[in-house]
């Protein structure tokens, strides 16, 4: 990598308590996490929350129809994995096969523990808010665990992928994808009557959260440029802007 080292050759289980902290702190301000966390409370004014739900519902604009959205959703975690996976095995770990095994497997540890945590993380917190999804099917509608696990998955991706010599343009644009594909795995949930907007926003921002933290905190890779994401709900839906600093 940039730094000299290879891909997972730091990674470690007792990384101190002060770097715990810093990468906490630097988790939470990262806009990936903060914006749609922001974002998902301002949705509770005036109930735009149900209203942009049940427009998404009724119209279906991007996936046509809800077993479609529900299905995308599926299949866009599924490509989030593929990613992490392929990211993981291309990062630059050195020529010694000794030593690129041995990052490899730390690594992707790593990883997997990501894949882990932010996987068992919704299910108390579905428990202690109990809200009713937007069909009705069951009160597990908060946060959306489908919106975590592909937010963690994609993050992971940028994070490995970016470990490579490219211009910042370039990582930034991995970051907008990033970004991007962890939305349109959440909003075809809602389009699927599966989460409302708040849902999928939270759910965002708790696994963007985890994978930057433990990517930070146990695996030491840096972050990339400064991402900006807002969702502003309007008359009929909602505007999303992205904007980056190169």
């Amino acid at each position: 990598m940039q730094n000299g080292r290879g891909w997972g050759q730091d990674a470690t289980l007792s990384p101190g308590w002060a770097h715990l902290r810093d990468a906490a702190v630097r988790a939470v301000k990262a806009p990936e996490v903060w914006a749609p966390a922001i974002t998902a409370g301002l949705l509770q004014i005036g109930g735009a929350d149900e209203e942009i739900s049940e427009w998404a519902v009724d119209e279906t604009p991007i996936f046509g129809s809800n077993s479609d959205a529900k299905d995308a959703s599926d299949v866009l975690v599924d490509v989030g994995s593929g990613l992490f996976i392929v990211s993981a095995l291309a990062a630059p770990s050195g020529d010694d096969t000794k030593q690129w095994f041995w990052s490899k497997t730390k690594g992707l540890a790593v990883g997997f523990g990501s894949l882990f945590i932010t996987s068992n993380i919704p299910s108390p917190i579905k428990d202690g808010t109990k809200r009713e999804r937007p069909n009705e099917k069951d009160d597990e509608s908060f946060p959306s665990g489908h919106a975590a696990s592909a937010a963690v998955r994609y993050t992971l991706a940028y994070r490995n992928f970016s470990t490579h010599d490219m211009p910042d343009s370039a990582r930034t644009a991995l970051r907008l994808s990033a970004v991007s594909l962890s939305l349109s795995t959440g909003w075809a949930r809602v389009e699927a009557a599966e989460h409302y907007p708040a849902d999928i926003l939270f759910g965002m921002a708790l696994g963007h959260f985890i994978g930057s933290f433990m990517t930070d905190a146990f695996l030491g890779l840096e972050a990339g440029s400064d991402v900006s994401v807002a969702a502003v709900p309007e008359d009929g839906g909602m505007r999303l802007s992205l904007a980056a600093r190169f």
